[in-house]
């Protein structure tokens, strides 16, 4: 015989937020709870307790058409040597990844992109690429890989992490040509990608990285639809990638936060309100750091990402090697087939504390969005 969950507690007496706040004070002794309050960023003030009452109705999951909180494992594949870059991303896929993202120094040819791609089905994993090189349009680029996927061009995902208008570029007319080409060729590929790491300015910044990346993410909107193209199309075409950083519940907070800044955008061109794709990358090691210190601080970081509910996740390895690759990706099958953060389509929904923060991070972040415009 099942028991209804609304029974679950009725036996309990509900406790307000003041009751838990005179305990609270008791046990602290006399230390008043306002030194517990921590500064993220001028002028947030954190508190360290907040309660159902702080609220004026439940806050609602942030949620996309997806039904539970799956996500891409990704990996870096950086191709110097197409022979080599082909065989650590077979031996990446055979292990668990299903996003790799391949990164060129320089100009690739359709017979080496095919030597590349031998022997992996396109269709069934999301392929990222990014060409450092500026000597080529994206769109040349996406004409290639349409050539090399052949008759499942169609069906394939992914992305390429192209962002027109970083480093100074402003490729507004090449921009406009790949999307408009890719809306009809590769249908499921993201063509542009707001290179939001370049705004990671650790905890301290978390507010100018929101507004930034929003700013960014804007600008391509408008000079896109200003050069003819329409904002319902656009919406699918732009991704953001984020750097996480190690204070767990902020970047929990931030990443989410950012989830409602950009609907908030897009309402304000008219499209419905969607959630952004998001692929996210857990910190590079530092020269003066432990390799073991490495590997804990990538856990936290990927668990702030996963939370949050990111698109796709490539936790940075500790080390250039086999081994360090396998333990960066065993990070995210442990947080997926042993911890469950892949069951619950948002995870930190009704947590709070998080739900605060993320309201806070959200208005503070959109007020310094608009003064950047």
């Amino acid at each position: 015989m099942s028991v209804p969950n609304t029974s679950l507690f009725a036996e309990f007496s509900p406790v307000s937020k003041s009751d838990w706040l005179a305990k609270i004070e008791k046990d602290l002794k006399g230390r008043p709870l306002a030194e517990l309050h921590w500064s993220l960023e001028d002028p947030l003030s954190i508190e360290p307790f907040l309660h159902a009452d702080d609220f004026a109705e439940s806050p609602s999951p942030i949620l996309d058409q997806r039904s539970a909180n799956t996500w891409s494992i990704g990996e870096d594949v950086i191709v110097s040597d197409i022979q080599a870059a082909n065989k650590q991303v077979l031996a990446a896929l055979m292990a668990g990844v299903n996003a790799p993202r391949f990164v060129f120094d320089d100009y690739i040819t359709d017979n080496q992109l095919s030597k590349l791609l031998e022997g992996i089905e396109l269709d069934y994993i999301t392929s990222h690429f990014q060409e450092k090189t500026e000597n080529r349009s994206p769109l040349s680029f996406l004409k290639s890989l349409k050539t090399v996927a052949g008759d499942k061009a169609m069906d394939i995902k992914g992305a390429i992490h192209y962002d027109p208008f970083a480093d100074g570029r402003h490729d507004v007319k090449a921009a406009t040509e790949a999307v408009s080409w890719a809306a009809d060729n590769l249908p499921n590929f993201t063509v542009m990608t707001v290179n939001a790491e370049r705004f990671y300015q650790n905890t301290e910044g978390v507010v100018s990285e929101l507004a930034n990346a929003l700013s960014a993410g804007e600008n391509y909107l408008k000079r896109l639809i200003d050069n003819g193209m329409s904002a319902e199309i656009l919406q699918n075409r732009i991704a953001f990638r984020f750097q996480v950083g190690h204070s767990y519940f902020v970047q929990i907070a931030k990443l989410r936060a950012f989830k409602l800044l950009w609907a908030n955008v897009l309402s304000a061109y008219d499209v419905a309100p969607t959630v952004p794709t998001i692929f996210a990358v857990t910190s590079p090691i530092q020269t003066t750091e432990d390799v073991h210190t490495h590997k804990i601080k990538a856990t936290t970081e990927a668990m702030s990402a996963v939370i949050a509910g990111v698109e796709t996740l490539t936790v940075s390895a500790s080390e250039a090697s086999d081994f360090g690759r396998r333990i960066a990706r065993n990070v995210q099958h442990l947080l997926s087939m042993e911890s469950y953060l892949d069951k619950v389509a948002d995870p930190s929904a009704g947590s709070y504390y998080i739900e605060k923060m993320t309201e806070q991070l959200a208005e503070a972040a959109w007020s310094a969005f608009q003064k950047l415009n």
